[in-house]
């Protein structure tokens, strides 16, 4: 499995618009999407997101698709920057269900 984690630097008082900017961004439909995570610090306005995907190649093919949603997201968190975006292999994923 791989990641696609994206940072966005955005504005404290912004989070909320970002938080369901993302909630409404479906990318489920994917080739290769395993999950999602949306990472925010309320009191900096900074915001992460991670992108699960079952293989390098798939996470790849959807590097172009994805680049307008990035900025899209980071305008609704109020970053006046491209995002910083860096790709990773999942080495272990441990996960506890209830």
């Amino acid at each position: 499995m791989y990641a696609r984690v994206s940072t966005y630097r955005g504005q404290p008082d912004r989070v909320e618009d970002g938080i369901r900017h993302v909630n409404s961004t479906d990318i489920s439909g994917m080739e290769g999407f395993r999950g999602s995570y949306l990472l925010v610090d309320r009191q900096s306005g900074e915001a992460m997101t991670i992108t699960l995907w079952e293989s390098e190649e798939s996470m790849q093919r959807t590097a172009g698709a994805a680049t307008p949603l990035r900025s899209a997201i980071g305008e609704a968190f109020g970053d006046t920057q491209p995002p910083t975006v860096k790709t990773y292999e999942v080495a272990l994923q441990e996960v506890i269900s209830s």
